[in-house]
C-alpha cells in the first residue's frame, strides 16, 4: 500500500510540475531592440527583477549588427522565460511589434523599449489593476522622465490623466502617453484584428491608440510612475517629419468622429474645438458629456476674461492671451508662464514682444481673432503666397528630401511645393549657386547640376557632384543664374479657386496643363478644358469637375452644374453611418470610392449587387450597406 501511495502522489506532482510547465504565462513582456548593447542589458536586468514572476520575456533583435546578439544569447541560456526573435535584414520597430504580438502567449502584452528601466513593481501593480478592471483594453501608467543628453539632470515625475475620459479627449490634441508604459488586453487585439500599422512611422503606438478607440475599448492609466523612460531624441530628422505627418493623419482620423472637416480645428482654440466635440458628443458619446462641459470650463477664458483678450493663430499652437488693459502685459491661457506685453494695436495690427521669444506681430478681425504675419502665404483663401500670376519650379534636394522650389516671377521668394508652409527670400542667385534664408531653418546655399536639372544643397552634395558642379560653373559664362536656358524653368500659373469643401490656389502648367492644389499638392490632375471663363478639370482621385470664374471675387468657383453621375462606372450614394451621414463616391470600374466630405477615407468596393454594397475600408476593414432604389443606404445591422 505504501508503494501505491507514494507512486500515486510522485505522479501526482509529476503531473503538476508538466501542467505549470506547458501552461502558458499571465504576461508577455514584449520589446524591440537594434544595435542598443551599450543600454540593453540594463533594461532586461529591470524585467527579469520585476516583483511580479509569471511573464514571459519576448525580444526581437531586428538585425543588429553589434554585440547585441551574444548577449542576449547569454541572458537566454541564463533564463528561460526569454524567447528571442531575430529579423535578418532589419525590418523596422512596427514589423518587430506585430512580430512580437504574434508570439505573445500571455493573458496581458506589457510593452519595453531597449532603453528603458522598469520599476520593480510595475508588472504587479498593472496586473492586479488589468485583473480588477476587465473592460480596460490599454492600461498605460506615470514614468520618470530621464533626458539621455544630460544624464546628470534628476528624473521628472510625469503622471497621465485619470478618469478615462480625460485620457480620449487629451489624444484628440496630441500622444499624452508613454508607450513602453502600457500593459495591453490581448484577447481585445485579437478579437478586433488590432496591429500596429505600417502607414504611421514613428507613432504607431498612437495610431493602436485610435483603433482602440474605434472599437469602443477603454484605456485607462496608472497615474504612479513604474517607468525610467529615456525619449531617444537621436533619430534623424527625417524620421520626425514622417512622425509629424503620422500623427497629424491620426488627429484628423479623431476629429473626423465630430466634423465632416477634422482640419477646421487647425484655427480652433482647445476651448473652441472642445465646443466642436459637446456638439456631437451626445450622438457618438465620445465621452461622459458632463466631464466633457467641465473640461471645456477650465479651458475656456472666463466671462470677465473675455473681453481682454485676443486669439491668436501662431505657426505652432492656438491659444487666447489675457491681456491687462492699464499695464499692457498679457500671458498665454492655456500655458500662463508665458507672458510679455503689447507693443501697439492699430489699424487691426497687433504687436507685441514676449518675455522670452522677442517681437512678433498679428493681423486680427473685428472680433481680435489674429493670423501671425510673418507666414503670409498661409492665408491661402483671400492673398496669394506672391501675390504673382505665376511662378517657377525647379527640382530640388537636400539631405533630408527631395522636392521643387516654386519661385516667384520677381526670383524674390520661394517655397517647396510639397511643403508651402516652408518659405524662403532669396538672398542671391548668380553663376549657378541660389542661397535662400528660410524663414524657419536659416541660411542654405543650393548648387545648380546641369547634368541632372537638379539644385542640391551643399550638404547633401557629394565631392563629385560639388567638382562636376564646379567645373561646369568656371566653363561657363554667366553673369547670373537667370539667364542660363539650362535651367528650363517650368513655367506655372496661379489661381484662386473655391469648392464646397476647401479654398485654395490652383497651380496650373499652361503647356503640359497639369494642376494641383497649391496646400494640397498629391491632389492634382489634368486640365480638360480652360478658355471664356470655364475650366475643367479631371483629378486623378475624384474624376471630372467644373469651375467658373467669379468676375467678383476674382476666382474660380466649383460650378454646380457638375457632369452626370450615378453612371454605369460611378455612383454616388448617401450613406448614414453610426458616427456620420455623407455621400460615398462609387467607382465601379476602378473598384475604389472615398467619401466626399473627406478624401481622406477611401477604400476598395468588394461588390455592389441587388442593391447591397460590400466595402473594404483602407482603415476601418469591412462593411455592408443597403440600398434603396434611389441610392440612400444604411450600414447593416447599424444599431
Amino acid at each position: 500500500m505504501r508503494k501505491i501511495f507514494l507512486f500515486f502522489v510522485f505522479a501526482l506532482l509529476l503531473g503538476i510540475i508538466c501542467f505549470l510547465l506547458g501552461r502558458p504565462p499571465l504576461v508577455s513582456v514584449v520589446m524591440s531592440t537594434y544595435n542598443r548593447a551599450d543600454v540593453l542589458p540594463t533594461a532586461i536586468l529591470s524585467v527579469l527583477k520585476q516583483t511580479y514572476q509569471d511573464f514571459e520575456f519576448i525580444i526581437i533583435d531586428d538585425g543588429s549588427t553589434d554585440e547585441t546578439p551574444e548577449i542576449l544569447k547569454k541572458f537566454a541560456e541564463r533564463d528561460h522565460r526569454i524567447v528571442v526573435l531575430t529579423n535578418k535584414p532589419n525590418r523596422g520597430l512596427i514589423f518587430s511589434l506585430n512580430r512580437g504580438l504574434k508570439a505573445a502567449r500571455g493573458r496581458y502584452i506589457a510593452r519595453m523599449d531597449d532603453d528603458d528601466i522598469m520599476m520593480p513593481n510595475r508588472l504587479e501593480h498593472q496586473v492586479r489593476f488589468m485583473d480588477v478592471s476587465p473592460k480596460t483594453s490599454i492600461l498605460a501608467t506615470g514614468y520618470y522622465y530621464k533626458n539621455r543628453k544630460r544624464p546628470e539632470m534628476d528624473l521628472i515625475p510625469v503622471s497621465c490623466p485619470i478618469p478615462s475620459d480625460h485620457i480620449l479627449l487629451d489624444l484628440l490634441f496630441e500622444n499624452i502617453l508613454a508607450h513602453p508604459t502600457i500593459m495591453i488586453r490581448k484577447s481585445f487585439l485579437e478579437d478586433h484584428h488590432i496591429q500596429y500599422d505600417f502607414r504611421f512611422k514613428g507613432a504607431e503606438d498612437y495610431d493602436l491608440y485610435r483603433q482602440v478607440i474605434f472599437n469602443r475599448g477603454v484605456i485607462s492609466c496608472f497615474p504612479k510612475p513604474l517607468m525610467i523612460y529615456a525619449r531617444k531624441g537621436d533619430n534623424p530628422f527625417v524620421f520626425y517629419i514622417d512622425q509629424s505627418k503620422s500623427a497629424r493623419s491620426i488627429k484628423n482620423l479623431l476629429w473626423s468622429l465630430f466634423s465632416d472637416d477634422p482640419q477646421k480645428r487647425d484655427n480652433l482654440s482647445k476651448c473652441d474645438a472642445l465646443k466642436l466635440v459637446l456638439d456631437k458628443n451626445k450622438s457618438v458619446q465620445y465621452v461622459d458629456q458632463t466631464l466633457l462641459e467641465s473640461v471645456i470650463e477650465e479651458a475656456c477664458p472666463s466671462a470677465v476674461q473675455k473681453p481682454n483678450s485676443f486669439f491668436l493663430l501662431h505657426t505652432g499652437w492656438r491659444d487666447y492671451i489675457i491681456t491687462d488693459p492699464q499695464k499692457k502685459t498679457f500671458y498665454r491661457f492655456a500655458s500662463p508662464l508665458e507672458t510679455g506685453r503689447i507693443i501697439s494695436f492699430q489699424d487691426h495690427i497687433l504687436r507685441i514682444k514676449w518675455d522670452r521669444w522677442g517681437e512678433e506681430a498679428f493681423s486680427c478681425d473685428s472680433q481680435q481673432n489674429c493670423r501671425l504675419r510673418e507666414d503670409d502665404h498661409k492665408e491661402a483663401v483671400d492673398e496669394s503666397p506672391f501675390n504673382l500670376k505665376d511662378v517657377e519650379i525647379y527640382k530640388a534636394k537636400n539631405k533630408i528630401w527631395e522636392d521643387y522650389f516654386v519661385i516667384s516671377k520677381d526670383h524674390s521668394r520661394l517655397y517647396r511645393q510639397n511643403h508651402p508652409r516652408e518659405t524662403a527670400r532669396i538672398l542671391s542667385w548668380s553663376n549657378n549657386k541660389l542661397r535662400i534664408k528660410w524663414n524657419h531653418w536659416g541660411e542654405e546655399l543650393f548648387l545648380y547640376d546641369t547634368a541632372s536639372d537638379v539644385f542640391i544643397g551643399q550638404e547633401g552634395a557629394d565631392d563629385k557632384k560639388e567638382n562636376q558642379s564646379s567645373s561646369q560653373q568656371q566653363k561657363a559664362s554667366l553673369t547670373t543664374g537667370l539667364d542660363d536656358e539650362s535651367l528650363s524653368p517650368k513655367k506655372a500659373n496661379l489661381y484662386q479657386a473655391e469648392h464646397s469643401h476647401w479654398k485654395d490656389f490652383l497651380v496650373i502648367h499652361p503647356t503640359a496643363k497639369w494642376v494641383y492644389r497649391l496646400f494640397e499638392p498629391k491632389e492634382k490632375g489634368q486640365v480638360l478644358y480652360q478658355k471664356d471663363d470655364l475650366l475643367k478639370i479631371k483629378w486623378d482621385r475624384w474624376g471630372e469637375e467644373r469651375f467658373v470664374w467669379d468676375k467678383i471675387k476674382k476666382r474660380y468657383v466649383r460650378s454646380k452644374e457638375q457632369p452626370a453621375k450615378n453612371t454605369a462606372e460611378e455612383k454616388v450614394l448617401t450613406v448614414k453611418h453610426r458616427f456620420w451621414k455623407d455621400k460615398l463616391i462609387v467607382n465601379l470600374k476602378k473598384k475604389k470610392f472615398h467619401r466626399k466630405s473627406n478624401l481622406q477615407e477611401t477604400g476598395t468596393v468588394i461588390s455592389f449587387k441587388d442593391n447591397i454594397l460590400k466595402v473594404n475600408w483602407d482603415l476601418w476593414g469591412k462593411e455592408t450597406f443597403v440600398c434603396d432604389e434611389e441610392f440612400n443606404c444604411s450600414l447593416q445591422n447599424d444599431k
